[in-house]
């Protein structure tokens, strides 16, 4: 597949020059190859935040202040980071005053789970592939937040409905999404799920990589969803 090609055409020049160019590797479909995706990130490794910085993304940060809104105590969290990366979203919630909470975070590439845990925002951190069950009970999270990480899943993968499963019920989950995946998400998010969670919030549409001209056309939004059914256990046999 095309988006295929372009992850190993991009991984030969992150070992050869330790950057990442502009170019349409993000460009194309969800559904990525979980081990190509590792790859690539593996490989980004140091120069990661700077590159997206560069780029100006911005979302992990707007994630982090819109979930500070709704959330009255904003001390005590327990909140679990899905794709955290190198922790950008854990550093903003760390930024705006999350000093007691406890986020764990969790991410498929251990390279950049290890510079995670390295810049101190995480309780715990864990390399997982969201492709997969998640290794936690339900209702062990107060909020989930997962920034840039669906664009490389597809909606069959039932992230969504493991979010639910391990938020607490009147808890929040927040995510962005590319404006281009909407329409193959909004089963799972509208139809689907609606006993299991109630929309709260979604952002108008906002540049997904701004300095980035390569993505010029390509917005993206912030949607936060109310679990307000109680979680059901998955069998033992899965757990």
């Amino acid at each position: 597949r095309f988006f295929a090609w372009c992850i190993r055409v991009l991984a030969v020049v992150v070992v050869v020059s330790g950057e990442v160019p502009a170019g349409d590797w993000q460009t194309d479909e969800s559904g990525a190859d979980p081990d190509e995706t590792r790859s690539l990130y593996d490989k980004w490794g140091a120069a990661y935040s700077d590159t997206v910085t560069a780029w100006g993304y911005q979302l992990p940060k707007r994630v982090a202040t819109k979930l500070l809104d709704l959330f009255p105590n904003k001390e005590m969290l327990s909140i679990l980071d899905a794709g955290a990366g190198d922790g950008l979203v854990g550093q903003a919630l760390r930024a705006s005053g999350l000093n007691k909470s406890f986020i764990v975070g969790l991410d498929i590439s251990p390279e950049l789970i290890k510079m995670a845990q390295e810049r101190g925002v995480y309780n715990e951190t864990l390399e997982h592939d969201l492709n997969e069950l998640l290794p936690y009970p339900p209702g062990r999270f107060a909020a989930v937040t997962c920034v840039g990480a669906l664009n490389y899943l597809e909606s069959s993968s039932n992230v969504l409905s493991e979010f639910r499963r391990v938020t607490k019920r009147g808890g929040v989950i927040i995510f962005s999404m590319r404006s281009d995946h909407m329409n193959e998400w909004k089963h799972d998010m509208y139809l689907t799920s609606a006993q299991a969670w109630t929309l709260i919030y979604r952002s108008p549409p906002m540049p997904y990589f701004p300095a980035n001209p390569d993505f010029k056309k390509v917005k993206a939004h912030i949607l936060a969803f109310k679990v307000k059914q109680k979680v059901v256990p998955r069998p033992k046999d899965e757990i």
